[in-house]
């Protein structure tokens, strides 16, 4: 996708800014299992502190210029379609409370917690009319919002992260 195209005192120079690549995984933040073979439906309180630390950061090399670090992730998450954290970070300290009833010898159930993490590089390009010259590149990371969710080891997990939390702990 094109960024920005600009053209520079030179006439014949035309600046691109082109993403070289973008991707976005799931990332699991914590997980407990329960187990219940006992053929009585049992009910469990999950109490957890969690301390959640969400950083933006940017990398750059001489020439990446253009591009603040808002626009960056403003463009970042167009590109993954995600609405992402800006930069800097933020630590958030909570407990988490859930009470679970997990049905009569149903097996393991995992809970879980997670989020998405996005990353995306793009390159600045100088362009004449006989060649194009990289200039220099922005690559970044953030993340979207926290998800929270419950699978059973015995059923089938959806796509994303409840299927990862099924293939790293079932």
């Amino acid at each position: 996708m094109l960024l920005i195209s600009t053209q520079s005192a030179h006439a014949d120079t035309d600046i691109q800014y082109l993403w070289a690549w973008t991707k976005k995984t799931n990332v699991i933040t914590h997980e407990w299992d329960y187990v219940n073979t006992t053929g009585e439906s049992v009910k469990f309180t999950i109490t957890k502190e969690h301390i959640t630390t969400v950083e933006g950061a940017i990398d750059a090399t001489g020439g990446a210029t253009g591009n603040l670090a808002t626009k960056f992730f403003g463009a970042l998450g167009i590109e993954v379609g995600l609405t992402l954290h800006g930069s800097g970070s933020k630590t958030v300290t909570h407990s988490i409370v859930k009470e679970v009833t997990i049905p009569k010898a149903d097996g393991k159930y995992i809970y879980y917690n997670g989020t998405r993490k996005a990353s995306g590089r793009y390159e600045r390009w100088a362009c004449g009319s006989h060649s194009c010259a990289r200039m220099g590149y922005k690559s970044g990371h953030s993340w979207n919002s926290d998800s929270a969710g419950s699978i059973s080891c015995k059923k089938p997990a959806q796509d994303g992260l409840s299927a990862l939390v099924k293939k790293r702990y079932c």
